[in-house]
């Protein structure tokens, strides 16, 4: 006999269809239940019951929701740290199990990264013997098990078109955003850093955004695309300057740098001679768009640009904030070389390094992390785990390896530097600043990386139909 759940998570359409009719009768009911027993904002409560029971019925399109509620860094009821994406990712991983598990498959699809993930998370555990807070230590371990959670799920689900929509869905939010935060810088005149619902994470989806717009900007089949994708690349740059994020800026160039050349060495391989030409285009159209930018912002954009090139009061607090900050971390590593302090025990500066409260600044910093994601993982689980969380990133940096060769089709090449080219800006950013495993920054990682392991691994006919 086959269980109720079982027929849920199936794909049953009629009963799909039943479930989907009784949410959409029940959901006028429910808001105005809601909003007159508890206040207006609770109007929107059922509609976002009924997102969250469709991430779990269909985890697939649970997938895309994900994406949406990134550009959405807004606390849950007013509970701190914990976002939209939070919420939507449980669903998403408890739907794709219970598929799993009603049909019979096997819950994680074998990794290069798989093993390795776990001996980290391993260590990562016994990293917590050190650690003065021991509730908030294990609670961010968990953290770092949903992720893997969420990774295992994304390479399970994910088929070629998924993750095509993945990505069009990802580029057309920064699209959008980045229309919204250049009127708003240009209409503040210059005096705001404009980021948008998604706050500073916005800055790090733009250096992640360019990789794939420079990779259809170079090898799109069709002119107009590719002046398209160009012109895109213009909109993101013009949007990092108006959150004048230079971290982020430096990580966009990155991106793009790292991209054209694969795409150039591509073209080089399968004697794409018109590839080369492309890229001085796209070099020269660049160059005259930011001296264009330049002179029609006016003010805006020297404001914008004066703040990039010196230190004003606020810039120079924040410098030496990261500097006792790294200065920190690294005194934690040299105390504690091995296993580390544990996860989360760099924000419990003051346990260790009594001392440090006797620093100016002490009372600015309290709290902060490390900004420094290589120095976060030395100092929490030491150089034996260190080391472990280098293979594992190394290895997923690795699945793009072979694209150059093996791929013929200029399109399908784009996909697949596209997507080479993030996970390069993801691990890249590890090495000098970020959350490469931290709460939404952490599922841009996983998810990112599930899509490249996924595009250069395609799933055969009759596994994407199960």
């Amino acid at each position: 006999m086959i269980s109720a759940t079982g027929i849920l998570v199936s794909g049953d359409q009629p009963l799909m269809g039943r479930l989907a009719l009784a949410a959409l009768l029940t959901i006028p009911v429910g808001s105005a239940v809601a909003a007159l027993t508890w206040g207006g904002i609770w109007l929107l409560v059922p509609w976002f019951g009924a997102v969250l029971i469709l991430a779990f019925c269909q985890p697939r399109i649970g997938l895309l929701i994900l994406i949406v509620a990134w550009f959405f860094r807004i606390n849950i009821l007013g509970i701190p740290g914990v976002y939209p994406a939070d919420v939507v990712l449980l669903p998403v991983v408890a739907g794709y199990l219970c598929r799993r598990l009603a049909t019979g498959g096997r819950i994680a699809d074998p990794t290069p990264v798989n093993r390795v993930a776990l001996v980290w998370l391993g260590l990562y555990a016994v990293s917590l013997l050190g650690a003065v807070d021991l509730a908030f230590g294990v609670k961010n371990w968990l953290r770092h098990i949903e992720l893997f959670a969420l990774f295992v799920a994304a390479v399970g689900l994910l088929d070629r078109t998924t993750i095509r929509r993945v990505v069009v869905l990802f580029l057309g939010l920064c699209i959008g955003f980045s229309v919204f935060n250049i009127a708003r810088f240009v209409l503040e005149g210059g005096t705001i850093r404009a980021f948008g619902t998604a706050h500073t994470l916005f800055s790090g989806y733009l250096a992640l955004a360019v990789a794939p717009a420079t990779a259809l900007a170079l090898l799109s089949t069709q002119r107009r695309h590719r002046r398209f994708w160009t012109a895109v690349i213009v909109l993101f740059i013009m949007a990092q300057i108006a959150n004048q994020s230079r971290g982020a800026m430096l990580q966009l160039f990155t991106g793009f740098l790292f991209t054209a050349f694969i795409a150039y060495r591509w073209g080089a391989v399968n004697r794409q001679a018109a590839l080369r030409k492309r890229l001085l285009k796209m070099g020269a159209v660049l160059a005259v768009a930011g001296v264009l930018a330049m002179v029609m912002a006016g003010g805006s954009i020297q404001r914008a640009a004066h703040r990039y090139s010196t230190e004003s009061g606020s810039d120079l607090y924040t410098l030496q904030t990261r500097n006792v900050l790294w200065r920190s971390a690294i005194r934690l590593f040299l105390d504690h070389p091995i296993l580390g302090v544990g996860p989360a025990q760099t924000l419990s500066l003051r346990a260790y390094l009594p001392d440090i409260r006797l620093n100016p600044i002490y009372h600015g910093i309290k709290g902060l992390g490390t900004h420094n994601s290589l120095l976060r993982y030395l100092a929490e689980c030491g150089i034996v785990g260190s080391l472990v969380l280098w293979m594992l990133l190394w290895r997923a940096l690795s699945f793009g390896r072979g694209i150059i060769r093996a791929v013929r089709d200029p399109v399908e090449a784009a996909w697949q530097i596209g997507l080479w080219g993030i996970v390069f800006v993801l691990i890249s950013r590890f090495l000098y600043e970020g959350h490469i495993f931290y709460s939404i920054s952490g599922m841009t990682t996983v998810v990112f990386v599930a899509m490249l392991y996924r595009m250069r691994h395609p799933r055969s006919a009759c596994e994407d139909t199960r």
